[in-house]
């Protein structure tokens, strides 16, 4: 089915509140789920949606297929689009940097032609609709079509395709709290629903890499009314050692007929109304009797959860595909669901839509944690002296499709002039090196280009094992004369645009010295002062363990330093960058790029 652009409308809102918990202490005789905080982590709300710029902005003129739609999922953007097969998308993936405090983003933004081009601004969330005021592109509008079916089934489509596949384990390693998915109706401005049904895939297994201790403590599916003990419970279903169960208003595990292998995939369905609960394990239903609902009242809460409070164990709990319907409409309504695609592998789901008593609850899967590459990868050159000295590559050739092993973040929109290129201007060993520039016109407005190219030129490269608690980097960096506009920078952290919210710690070429990022956050001169030589080869190398911090320039060393550290999982990239979004002419090279950690 064809469907218009600009005809599909806004239904779902993701102004999500967080509500006072109404958990309850539980006596001595219940095992109560949750207890502890389960952790405050804010989760940006523009993570999960389907964010469609085209329809609220009126940005699309296209008149069929599916609106190109974009997911942020903590960590990278997934750009849907059917623009070569309507209703067909195809997916993009490159990272993107997000500062909740600030409500700051950086990213890649398409075009009508389908161009990519990196933007940032400051952002906002408010009844559904995400609001991103740029420099570049004005604003833009964002509305969620996660409630279009067409486009929801679409997007699960092309995950299917792509290989993605995240579902959430819940594991029990505390003996203070059980291992919890908890999903509180109020949380999600939904209304206590008094005749409804769940779906969710569930497999129940041990868990090789558990450090739990080696017993089988019961699976839950639970759903509460008014509180979070056992007896304030609509209904659970129990899973336990191959019996299936439920929970009576005895607060006793009453067993029915019927069984499941350890790792067997399940497909699990519950149904509630007044005075009814049943549900079915692999299509075999189980029915309450009415009198044996602990607390014949609508449902507030649902939780799957694994273990007690008082032990820990060694299994896991995979979950998939949660559903939730209501019926209180008088007909059959989805008011939740989640398949986890849209959140980055190694999420802690203890935030919105879920509550934060959810305990070991993460997002594991198959979705790459890094960008993809829509071109041929091209294989890096075999290890020699160093890890890459630029000589295996063509002269004038950008640098990420030399070897996608680069990350090239503030380009141009056009590709031309090329601002992160292989050179044989200047060369520290061989023939090439690295060369940067930075022509972004300053007010966007350029005295020699006629086009916005966008910020200064960062070409980053990730370590392979992800963040590194220790380690060390060394390259050459060669400053002109005449290439000095503004300072030249080597960076270690967590962003590929060199975004200083992600920043472990960078060394700066300043005019005339070289400085360093500390703990404030401040570029500080190195002892006495560390002037360098423009016009010559400058060799630097940054060894770190923990926050401390060792320079080595051209032989000088400098210890007793300490990181800025704004992200304390340590860096995970290192980066290379020049000029500033204020000017424009600056450009430096850069030669025999080396350590253990690529």
């Amino acid at each position: 089915m064809e469907v218009s652009k600009t005809a599909l409308a806004v239904a779902l809102s993701t102004g999500l509140l967080f509500g006072c918990d109404f958990d309850t202490t539980a006596d001595s005789s219940t095992t109560t789920p949750g207890g502890s905080d389960g952790g405050n982590t804010p989760t940006s709300e523009i993570v999960g949606p389907l964010w469609n710029f085209e329809d609220a902005s009126g940005a699309s003129t296209q008149a069929i297929g599916l609106p190109n739609v974009y997911v942020f999922d903590g960590t990278n953007l997934k750009y849907y689009d059917d623009d070569a097969t309507p209703n067909t998308y195809e997916i993009k993936l490159t990272p993107y940097t997000d500062d909740i405090e600030a409500g700051e983003i950086t990213f890649t933004y398409y075009d009508e032609a389908g161009t990519g081009s990196e933007v940032s601004g400051t952002y906002t969330v408010e009844n559904g609709v995400l609001t991103v005021d740029t420099a570049s592109e004005g604003v833009l509008i964002g509305a969620d079509d996660a409630s279009n079916a067409d486009i929801k089934a679409a997007v699960d489509a092309a995950n299917a395709d792509a290989g993605f596949n995240n579902y959430v384990q819940i594991i029990d390693t505390l003996d203070t709290d059980t291992g919890e998915l908890r999903l509180k109706l109020a949380d999600n401005d939904l209304e206590p629903i008094t005749s409804g049904k769940l779906t969710v895939d569930l497999v129940y297994q041990e868990d090789e890499d558990s450090i739990g201790d080696a017993n089988s403590k019961n699976a839950y599916v639970s759903f509460y009314a008014s509180g979070t003990s056992t007896i304030n419970m609509h209904g659970e279903i129990a899973l336990e050692a191959g019996k299936i169960k439920y929970r009576d208003n005895n607060k006793a595990l009453v067993e029915v007929i019927g069984s499941y292998e350890e790792g067997e995939d399940l497909s699990i369905e519950a149904n509630w109304d007044d005075g009814v609960f049943n549900f079915k394990v692999n299509d075999v239903e189980h029915s309450y009797a009415p009198n044996e609902i602990p607390e014949n009242a609508p449902v507030e809460i649902i939780s799957i959860r694994l273990g007690d409070n008082g032990s820990t164990n060694n299994y896991e709990v995979l979950a998939d595909n949660l559903k939730v319907y209501s019926n209180d409409s008088g007909a059959e309504q989805l008011v939740f669901e989640d398949n986890f695609d849209s959140y980055a592998v190694g999420t802690v789901l203890n935030s919105k839509p879920y509550n934060n008593n959810s305990s070991e609850a993460v997002v594991v899967g198959d979705t790459p944690a890094e960008p993809t590459d829509p071109v041929d990868p091209v294989d890096p050159p075999a290890p020699g002296a160093f890890t890459d000295d630029f000589d295996s590559y063509t002269v004038g050739t950008q640098i990420d499709a030399a070897n996608n092993a680069y990350g090239v973040s503030g380009s141009d929109i056009n590709g031309d002039p090329l601002i992160a290129t292989v050179s044989d201007d200047f060369a520290k060993s061989g023939a090439n090196s690295l060369y940067l520039i930075d022509n972004s016109p300053v007010n966007g407005i350029s005295t020699d280009l006629d086009y916005y190219k966008g910020a200064k030129p960062v070409v980053s490269r990730a370590f392979s094992a992800g963040a590194a608690d220790t380690g060390s980097v060394t390259t050459s960096v060669y400053i002109p004369t005449d290439g000095y506009i503004k300072s030249t920078y080597l960076y270690l952290g967590s962003s590929s645009s060199a975004s200083s919210g992600n920043r472990y710690t960078e060394v700066v070429f300043t005019a005339n010295t070289v400085k360093f990022r500390n703990e404030s956050g401040s570029q500080v001169e190195l002892g006495e002062g560390h002037s360098y030589t423009k016009d010559t080869w400058v060799d630097v190398t940054i060894s770190w363990s923990g926050t401390a911090i060792t320079l080595d320039i051209d032989g000088t060393e400098y210890t007793g330093l300490t990181a800025e550290n704004k992200d304390s999982a340590g860096p995970s990239l290192f980066a290379v960058y020049v000029g500033d979004n204020s000017s424009e002419g600056t450009y430096s090279y850069f030669d025999n790029l080396d350590s253990d950690l690529f």
